[in-house]
C-alpha cells in the first residue's frame, strides 16, 4: 500500500510535469506575453530505512493490554521517501519531497498518511555562489546536524535535539517561508524567514515551569560554516554528514534559531504569565579525512545552547509503542517506552566519530561511537548517553547495513526535583536503501 501511493503521487507529479514542459528552449511569446519554459531536467531518488529494535521500557510501562512490560520488540519503518529535482536551467529549481516516516505495528502509526515533507522553488547565480527561494523547506539554522542528509548519515539515526522544535512548529524540521544562501570563498551560509506552524500547551500552574504557546510572529534562523580545507559546494538544503572518505573537510560552524513571543511561563511572583522568545544556538566541528588504504575518519562535535524559558522540558522517544497510568506517570513524567527528556532549558554537548575501513571488494566497514552530555535546568542531575555502531556500506549509501546499541537516562519525580533513576538500552538494526 505504500508502495502504491508513493507511485501514484509520483505518476501524478510527472504527468503535470510532462504537460506542461516544452521541447523548445526557453522563449517568450510577444503576442500573449507569456513565457515557455524548457522541458526540465528531472532527478528522481528514493529511499527507505527499515528498523528491527530491542528496548528496555522504561518503570511503569505498560503494553496495549495494560500488563507492565520490561521490553519491547519490533519491525518498524522508520523512513520511506521519494524526491524529485526539477531543473529548468542552470538558474531554477523546484525541489519536492515526500514520503512517510515511523510506521510502526501501534495502530494509531499505521495509519501515518503519505504528506509533503518539502515543496520549495528556488533561483541561483552561476555556480550556485547565492541563491534565494520559498516554500516548505528545510533551510534550518543552528548547527549541520539541523541540516542533515538523512541517506548520508554515517550515525545510525539523527539525536532529536538537533531540531528545536521538531513536529511541533514544523512539519518533520520544515517550515514555510523564504530562505537564501550561497558562498563567498570559504565561508558558507544559509539564512531563512520562516513562518512557524501554529503550537500551544496547556499553560502550566506552577510558577517557573514554561510551556509553549501558540505565537503568529515570524522566526529567524541562520548558519554558517568556515571551510579550512576543501569547499563544498552544495544546492540542497540537506548536507552529508560522510562522502565516505572522498572528501578533506574540515568545517568550523555556528548557527541560531529565533521564535519570538512562542514560551509562556509564570514567574515567581506570579503577577500573570511572561511570555518570551525561544532562543536556539550552537557552534560545530565537522572533520572528514581520507587515510591510507582507502581508509578514512569522520567526526562531529557540536555545542547547544537552548532558553525556552524557567525549567522547560520535552520528552519523547521515536515510535514509541509503550503506554503508562497516570499514577506512574506522576513518578516517572519522561513517559513510557523508549521516552527520554531531548530538549530542554540548558546546555547540550554531543561528539561522534566513525572510522571508514574500505575493503578490496569496495565495500567499507565502519565502527562508530557517539555520546551525549545534557545539562537542562529542569533536572537535578545531568545526563550522559552512549552509542555504539557498526556500519557496513555494501554500495556506498545507496545499499547501507547498520547496527546500534544506545542508553539513556531515566529520571523520577522527588518532591519537586527531577532526579535520575536509571539507564535503559536500545538496539537497532537498520537497512537502508537509496537510489
Amino acid at each position: 500500500m505504500l508502495f502504491r501511493l508513493l507511485v501514484s503521487w509520483f505518476l501524478c507529479f510527472m504527468s503535470v510535469l510532462v504537460a506542461s514542459a516544452q521541447p523548445d528552449s526557453t522563449q517568450r511569446d510577444d503576442q500573449s506575453n507569456t513565457l515557455t519554459l524548457s522541458a526540465p531536467k528531472v532527478t528522481i531518488h528514493g529511499g527507505i530505512q527499515l528498523w528491527a529494535r530491542y528496548n528496555q521500557n522504561n518503570p511503569g510501562t505498560t503494553d496495549p493490554s495494560g500488563v507492565t512490560s520490561s521490553h519491547f520488540e519490533d519491525i518498524a519503518i522508520r523512513r520511506a521517501r521519494i524526491s524529485v529535482t526539477l531543473n529548468w536551467n542552470d538558474h531554477l529549481f523546484v525541489y519536492t519531497q515526500m514520503g512517510t516516516n515511523n510506521l510502526s505495528f501501534n495502530k494509531g502509526s499505521a495509519k501515518q498518511p503519505i504528506f509533503i515533507h518539502d515543496l520549495w522553488i528556488k533561483t541561483a547565480g552561476n555556480d550556485h555562489k547565492w541563491f534565494i527561494g520559498a516554500g516548505l523547506n528545510g533551510f534550518n539554522g543552528i548547527s549541520r546536524l539541523s541540516n542533515i542528509s538523512y541517506a548520508k548519515n554515517f550515525m545510525l539515526d539523527n539525536p532529536g535535539f538537533n531540531y528545536p522544535n521538531v513536529e511541533h512548529t514544523d512539519i518533520m524540521a520544515r517550515q514555510l517561508g523564504i530562505f537564501g544562501g550561497g558562498y563567498l570563498g570559504p565561508l558558507n551560509y544559509r539564512i531563512a524567514l520562516t513562518k512557524p506552524f501554529t503550537y500551544e500547551q496547556t499553560p502550566s500552574l506552577t510558577p517557573g515551569i514554561a510551556t509553549e504557546v501558540g505565537s503568529e510572529s515570524f522566526a529567524y534562523k541562520g548558519y554558517f560554516y568556515y571551510q579550512l580545507l576543501e569547499n563544498e559546494k552544495t544546492s540542497s538544503c540537506y548536507l552529508p554528514m560522510s562522502y565516505l572518505g572522498k572528501r578533506k573537510i574540515l568545517n568550523l560552524g555556528a548557527g541560531f534559531d529565533v521564535h519570538p513571543k512562542s514560551i509562556q511561563y509564570l514567574p515567581e511572583n506570579d503577577e500573570g504569565y511572561t511570555i518570551q522568545s525561544r532562543h536556539t544556538m550552537a557552534f560545530d566541528v565537522f572533520l572528514e579525512h581520507p587515510l591510507q588504504n582507502n581508509h578514512f575518519i569522520n567526526a562531529y562535535l557540536a555545542g547547544y545552547a537552548y532558553d525556552y524559558g524557567p525549567n522547560f522540558l520535552r520528552a519523547g522517544g521515536i515510535m514509541n509503542i509503550g503506554q503508562m497510568t497516570d499514577a506512574d506517570r506522576a513518578v516517572f513524567p519522561q513517559g513510557p517506552g523508549n521516552a527520554h527528556y531531548v530538549f530542554g532549558t540548558g546546555k547540550v554537548l554531543y561528539f561522534s566519530s566513525g572510522l571508514g575501513m574500505a575493503t578490496a571488494s569496495k565495500s567499507i566497514w565502519q565502527p562508530t561511537f557517539g555520546f551525549t552530555y545534557k545539562e537542562l535546568e529542569g533536572l537535578a542531575d545531568n545526563s550522559f548517553s552512549v552509542d555504539i555502531g557498526l556500519n557496513y556500506f555494501q554500495q556506498s549509501h545507496q545499499l547501507k547495513y547498520s547496527l546500534q546499541f544506545s542508553n539513556r537516562p531515566v529520571y523520577k519525580a522527588q518532591g519537586m526535583e527531577l532526579v535520575l533513576e536509571s539507564y535503559k538500552g536500545l538496539a537497532i538494526m537498520q537497512v537502508q536503501i537509496y537510489l
